[in-house]
């Protein structure tokens, strides 16, 4: 009799060890399940893209978001963007661009969730494959640079640090040759947005930063530092912008070329009144 009430006692015990263990199965499955579910999720969110993360400027880096299969780029930098690189390329403010770009952008926005670390913020944002038809039909001057980009963030890996950088737009970068001496000849440094011409036999510049006209060998046409040489900047042609005396004056060394383009950009464009 008592061998049996053993007998049935181990029974017992080891059907609760079976039950137990299904029990934990069941939960080990349903807790799988759940992280599945909890990292489609996730990786459905639109998070921060980023390629690199350092001397961030938001009129020169372009704030993209998205998933592995869907990018997007916020309305509000992308006019940003586009507006300064305009400037930077013909040193203008063109109202009836920027009116024309910004009805375009409204239009071709979309309302989209963000999410960088626990925070999710709504903000309306353009479809990265949507880019190329919205700077077709603004005719952009700085096309490429966007469209180039567009392709490179559809490429750039989900992070929770910020930003995607414009490789191609002017950056403050450390100086290649310090030994480099300056150019007699005003001409080695003539970029695109100088607008280099001529008026009878007087070769013509525009500043670079204002686009005031200048004669190109007169003392009025100024060699300007991106780099200051005081913090090492070389005469190099990548260093070395044309400028009226004015804005050379303004900048000092305080800043560089493109940072003052970027301050005199905000006033002239009313930027800096829309963002109080």
């Amino acid at each position: 009799m008592r061998r049996e009430k053993l007998k049935e006692r181990d029974a017992e015990i080891k059907q609760m060890e079976l039950d137990h263990m299904a029990k934990m199965k069941a939960i080990d499955v349903e807790e799988k399940q759940k992280d599945r579910q909890f990292m489609r999720e996730e990786n459905n969110k639109n998070r921060t893209l980023t390629m690199m993360t350092s001397g961030y400027n938001k009129y020169l880096d372009l704030d993209a978001f998205g998933t592995n299969t869907v990018q997007y780029i916020t309305g509000q930098s992308l006019k940003r963007v586009l507006g300064f690189s305009e400037f930077n390329h013909t040193s203008k403010v063109n109202e009836a661009l920027m009116q024309s770009l910004e009805a375009k952008i409204e239009e071709s926005s979309e309302e989209v969730i963000i999410y960088e670390g626990d925070v999710a913020s709504s903000e309306q944002c353009v479809n990265v494959d949507k880019i190329s038809d919205l700077l077709e039909d603004v005719h952009v001057n700085t096309a490429s640079l966007i469209e180039k980009q567009a392709i490179e963030i559809k490429e750039a890996p989900l992070s929770k640090t910020t930003r995607v950088k414009l490789p191609e737009m002017l950056k403050l970068k450390e100086s290649q040759n310090p030994e480099l001496h300056k150019e007699k000849d005003k001409l080695h440094y003539v970029k695109a947005a100088n607008n280099l011409r001529t008026e009878g036999d007087v070769p013509m510049i525009d500043c670079y930063c204002c686009g005031n006209p200048l004669r190109l060998r007169s003392s009025a046409a100024h060699r300007c530092h991106n780099i200051p040489k005081s913090n090492g900047g070389d005469w190099s042609k990548e260093n070395v912008y044309l400028c009226c005396s004015s804005c050379n004056q303004d900048m000092s060394n305080a800043m560089s070329v493109v940072e003052y383009k970027i301050e005199l950009y905000v006033k002239l464009s009313g930027e800096d009144d829309a963002e109080q």
